[in-house]
Formats: structure tokens, sequence, C-alpha cells
């Protein structure tokens, strides 16, 4: 029996350090641990770290992740991954859950969190929408804010118009070339 650990993070500002402690304290060796930058909302599979993990796992070794959305957030997605596991004769402990799916027990408190999981993940995106039709509504624009004035789009329409490469355009306004041919572009 071999246990490994798997740590994942979304971002390069996230740090897997406080999964990796965990999974050391729950007796994953430090050397079997993986970490991984990549979205949870990516297919397991389509991880490169966690699809070499799931590849090297064979009958009687133990998957330990801190916690569920670290193995992923798509609840069909996270449910074929330990179903496959399961039929290989390997179990998944979660950590925060104190779930083992080499129970009976386990198994369904996996598939009921993850069920949970899912349905939380599309509440957040519900209330997301609806906070960004109530700020429309009020007359603000949610996002990232547009770095060229009214005035300056209209230069670098008028500038690009006349013959200036993107390039040129974007060294006069201090921004880039996708910002210019974003300029440009939104007119037509």
């Amino acid at each position: 029996m071999v246990t490994w650990g798997y740590a994942r993070v979304s971002t390069g500002e996230q740090e897997t350090e406080p999964q990796r402690m965990a999974l050391v304290a729950a007796g994953v060796p430090a050397d079997r641990i993986a970490d991984e930058v990549v979205s949870g909302s990516l297919p397991a599979l389509a991880r490169p770290v966690l699809a070499s993990v799931l590849g090297r796992l064979e009958a009687g070794d133990v998957l330990v992740v801190a916690k569920l959305d670290r193995l992923g957030r798509n609840s069909a997605d996270l449910l074929g991954v330990i179903e496959d596991l399961d039929r290989r004769g390997v179990a998944v402990r979660l950590l925060d859950m104190g779930a083992d799916t080499g129970t009976a027990a386990g198994r369904l408190v996996v598939q009921v969190l993850a069920a949970v999981a899912e349905w939380e993940r599309g509440v957040m995106l519900e209330r997301t929408k609806a906070g960004i039709a109530a700020a429309r509504k009020a007359g603000r624009h949610p996002g990232r804010r547009r770095v060229l004035t009214p005035f300056q789009r209209i230069e670098a329409r008028r500038m690009v118009g006349e013959g200036r490469s993107l390039r040129d355009v974007a060294r006069v306004l201090g921004v880039g070339k996708s910002i210019v041919w974003r300029a440009v572009n939104e007119a037509a």
C-alpha cells in the first residue's frame, strides 16, 4: 500500500503549503505529495499533475486530499474519478470531511458532498450574475475599467484611420497594442 497526496491551488498567488502540512500531518510522506496550480473546474484528466498521480495509483493505494474541492468541483467528473479509483482498488481520503471511500459510508458521504459542492458553485454563479445585473440596472459597469478614456478611444480610431500602425498609436497613448486594437474595433 502506497499513500499519495494531492494539493491544488487555482492561481500562482495562492500556496499549497497549508494543504501539504495537513497531508503530512495525516501521514502522507512529503515526497509523495503532488502540487498543482490549475483551476478545479478543469476535468481531472486535463490536469497534468493529477492525471500523472492517478496513473501511478495501484490496487491498495490511497489518495489523500485536504479538501474535496481540491480534487474537483464538477460533481460528475469528481464522482467519475472516485468510481474509477474504487474499481481499481484505490481508496480516497478526504481530510476535511473525515471520509474514506474505502468504506460504503465514506462513498455515500463523498457522493452527497460532491453534489452539495456543485450546488454551492451554481448558487455562487447565480448570485454573481444577479449582482452584475443589479449593478448594470443601477448604471454601474462591473468588471475591469477601461484603460482609455472615450476621447482617447476616438483619437486611437482617428490615428489608425490615418494609417498609423497599432504599435505607433499604442506608444503615443502609453498602452498596449491590444488595447488600441480593441478601441479601434469596438465601433465596428
